[in-house]
Formats: structure tokens, C-alpha cells, sequence
């Protein structure tokens, strides 16, 4: 009688670590068009086609911290200091394809990329140092005021967070204040979606805050 009842509730299946042979921490998720799923693993590149699991190693010295499929289903990973593709090998298994080489210098060093995005502008690559956005084989980097905390894809737009100075969104090759950014200094904020045209919903700890456009 004390025990939760199973009408209503979803079927969830736990996969163990002994089960999909990997590293213990998975960081991101995404799904292809053919329904496989790849997660960010401590361990590599892990998907998982409704039967099997199968590690492509990426690197000896990082984690997989993040992951993207995007509409062409290519596949983006991000690790420490460095992002790229994984490629498919008609005669051996996926490698990884590092993209650093496109950077406009080279020379330039950051810590995980810890987010990846589509937006109709290219592929973003989120770092906490810098945004890097790939269109066309170049890639164009944005330097924070400060630093960067989280990022969120809002039905294709891009938003920010400085803790220390606001809330910023990506527009046309730049990246901007909106008008109430400075409601948003000294937060961490979690999560925004949009619950109506020009109406965010955002939420960080212990608060939300819903965002009309130009005031909060």
C-alpha cells in the first residue's frame, strides 16, 4: 500500500554502467533521425540504438562534455579546449575531426565546451572563455565582458548569461543587453523557455521571472 502507484506514471528503464560500458558521468544527450542516441560520456561517444551500446573514443585526456546531432545530422562534440565532428569511416569505426583549425588564431585556449547549439545563424560552441559560431567553415569568436555561465537555445535564439553583468542575446553577429539584463546580475539562472510570443519564462534559484518585451 505505500508504494507509488504505476497507473499514469511513465515506463523508465535504467541503463547500469556495467550494462552500456562506459565512464559513470553522461553529460549531454541528442538524438539522430533515425532514432539512435548519443551521449557525451566521460569515456567518449556513446550510442545507444534501442539494443546496443557502442564507445567511439574521442580523447585520452577529456571528456565528451557535450553533444549536438544538427538538421544534416552531422555530429558536433565538445571536449577541453578543443570541438569538432565525429566522422563516419565506411571501413573502420567514427573518428573524431577536431575544427580548431578554422579558429582565426589558433593559438587561442579555453576550458570544456560545455554546450553546442543549432541556430539559423550556424553551430554555436559555448565554452565559459568564449561562443564560437561556425557557419560556412569560419568561425567567428565572441569574448564575454566577463565570463560566461549558462547558454540557452530559445527556439533559435541565442541567450547568455554573465552573472556579474546580465543577460545577453545574439544578434546579428553580435551579442546584446536586453533591456533588463540588469535584473538578472548576481543570479544563476537554470532554465528559459518562451510561453508566448515575446514572453520568456526564466527561472534560476529559488526565483522566476517572467520577461515581457523590454521590462521584467
Amino acid at each position: 500500500f505505500a508504494q507509488i502507484k504505476s497507473i499514469g506514471s511513465p515506463k523508465i528503464k535504467n541503463y547500469p554502467k556495467s550494462e552500456y560500458n562506459a565512464g559513470t558521468q553522461n553529460w549531454a544527450i541528442s538524438q539522430d533521425k533515425n532514432g539512435f542516441m548519443y551521449f557525451a560520456n566521460n569515456d567518449g561517444v556513446l550510442r545507444f540504438d534501442g539494443l546496443h551500446w557502442d564507445l567511439t573514443e574521442v580523447s585520452l585526456a577529456s571528456p565528451v562534455r557535450s553533444i549536438l546531432v544538427d538538421s544534416n545530422s552531422s555530429i558536433y562534440i565538445g571536449i577541453f579546449n578543443d570541438f569538432g565532428i565525429l566522422k563516419q569511416n565506411a571501413s573502420g569505426p567514427p573518428f573524431f575531426q577536431s575544427l580548431r583549425h578554422l579558429l582565426p588564431d589558433n593559438n587561442i585556449s579555453f576550458d570544456d565546451i560545455w554546450k553546442i547549439y543549432e541556430i539559423p545563424q550556424g553551430i554555436v560552441f559555448q565554452s565559459f572563455d568564449y561562443l564560437f559560431l561556425l557557419n560556412n567553415n569560419k568561425i567567428e569568436v565572441i569574448i564575454p565582458e566577463t565570463k560566461f555561465q549558462f547558454s540557452f537555445n530559445v527556439n533559435g535564439r541565442l541567450f547568455v548569461h554573465e552573472p556579474e553583468v546580465g543577460l545577453f542575446e545574439y544578434i546579428n553577429g553580435n551579442i546584446n543587453k536586453v533591456p533588463w539584463a540588469d535584473e538578472l546580475k548576481n543570479t544563476e539562472i537554470w532554465t528559459i523557455v518562451e510561453i508566448r510570443d515575446n514572453h520568456l519564462l526564466i527561472g534560476f534559484i529559488a526565483i522566476i521571472v517572467v520577461a515581457g518585451l523590454g521590462h521584467v
